[in-house]
């Protein structure tokens, strides 16, 4: 189950194990949103959906007309065919509440990630958009700065200016265009950082790994 990518993975290895208990079953996950899967694939009964609904407030496990449902809080699974005997019935209440604990682990696991990856993905859209925003800008402001420039140059003999007054002026427009450069600099900072969060993003994602269940005898699991 530790390899699994999203619920239908989990489902279909869920059904595997059941199959080797001989055990026909059905399951309800309810993230991220409410999906329910039968062993035989096909499609759940609106009846048993309204079981489901009915149930999963019963507790962890809750017998009913020779039917077993086992729930947790955003995983639950009912067992069709569960043993009569008290010996095998006892054996599966032990092994379906390790199993609940471990679906709902991936189940968390599973929306966890795709919360990360969400944002990853809006971080990484709105770094784009923000480069191709700035990058315009930058445009823009030295087209602006350029004309300025070439207008001001060209116009000192009609202002009739003295020297001083268009020494002033030059470097009015010399700090105007170093304040601009300072804060393009800025703007490529935040950017950067904007980058580097995403990448220590990414690498917690990956990191990210199940814990699994150790089903040895120092197991700390309820098993009822």
């Amino acid at each position: 189950m530790s390899k699994c990518k999203d619920v239908d993975q989990v489902a279909s290895v869920f059904f595997e194990s059941m199959e080797y208990f001989g055990l026909s079953s059905s399951i309800h996950f309810k993230l991220p949103t409410d999906s329910y899967y039968r062993h035989d694939g096909l499609a759940i009964s609106p009846i048993e959906k309204e079981v489901y609904s009915l149930l999963e407030p019963k507790g962890r496990l809750f017998e009913f007309s020779k039917r077993m449902i086992v729930n947790d809080e955003h995983v639950s699974f009912i067992l069709n065919n569960p043993p009569q005997d008290d010996h095998s019935l006892g054996q599966i209440r032990d092994y379906t509440a390790a199993m609940i604990e471990g679906l709902e682990g991936k189940v968390l696991e599973l929306y966890s990630q795709s919360g990360m990856g969400s944002a990853i993905f809006e971080l990484s859209s709105n770094i784009e958009e923000l480069k191709s925003g700035v990058s315009q800008h930058n445009k823009l402001i030295n087209a602006v700065m350029t004309n300025m420039m070439l207008e001001i140059a060209a116009s000192f003999h009609l202002l009739e200016m003295t020297e001083p007054q268009e020494l002033f002026l030059n470097g009015l427009v010399e700090k105007g265009l170093l304040e601009l450069s300072n804060a393009e600099n800025i703007l490529v900072e935040i950017m950067s950082r904007l980058e580097n969060l995403k990448l220590q993003m990414e690498n917690v994602q990956q990191a990210a790994s199940p814990k699994g269940l150790d089903l040895d005898e120092s197991s700390d699991i309820d098993l009822f």
